[in-house]
């Protein structure tokens, strides 16, 4: 979940969509799928907790992390090396952190809706965000490495 997502027509997400607002607003379990360019997979599951002005990422398996972002920086924990560190979030430049930091950060993201998912891109990366009846159900995308990520969501 450390890569978490702006191309052809694009929407101005904050005027538009309440639909993609209202997913960020959820709660979540997540799992994670990873194939690699190898074909060998990797699986990990966590939880998406928000609060006003909050966003923790907590990851169980198959490595004890947290990730919380709050007041423009990100807290980094990793629990099995007993590790701490900052991050500014201006000096990270991923699109799945902005998605889910866009409504605490006031931050505009531009994405597009084709038929029944989102599409938001960067420069090196095309995140397809599916929505459920809850909210999020499926993102995927390529990483730089030619690594396939779907991170599948759960209701809290």
């Amino acid at each position: 979940m450390k890569n978490f997502l702006l191309f052809f027509l694009s929407l101005h997400v904050y005027a538009v969509d309440e639909e993609l607002l209202n997913a960020i607003d959820q709660n979540y379990a997540f799992k994670e799928q990873i194939v690699f360019s190898n074909n060998i997979e990797q699986f990990s599951s966590g939880y998406l907790i928000r609060s006003e002005n909050e966003v923790q990422i907590q990851i169980n398996e198959p490595f004890k992390e947290s990730y919380t972002y709050k007041d423009g920086y990100i807290k980094y924990i990793d629990y099995d090396l007993s590790t701490e560190s900052f991050f500014d979030v201006k000096d990270l430049n991923n699109p799945i952190i902005d998605l889910f930091l866009m409504k605490v950060q006031k931050k505009a993201l531009n994405i597009i809706k084709i038929n029944n998912y989102y599409e938001l891109a960067s420069d090196d990366l095309k995140i397809r965000i599916k929505l459920n009846s809850y909210g999020f159900d499926k993102i995927s995308y390529m990483d730089n490495f030619d690594n396939y990520h779907s991170i599948s969501f759960f209701p809290q």
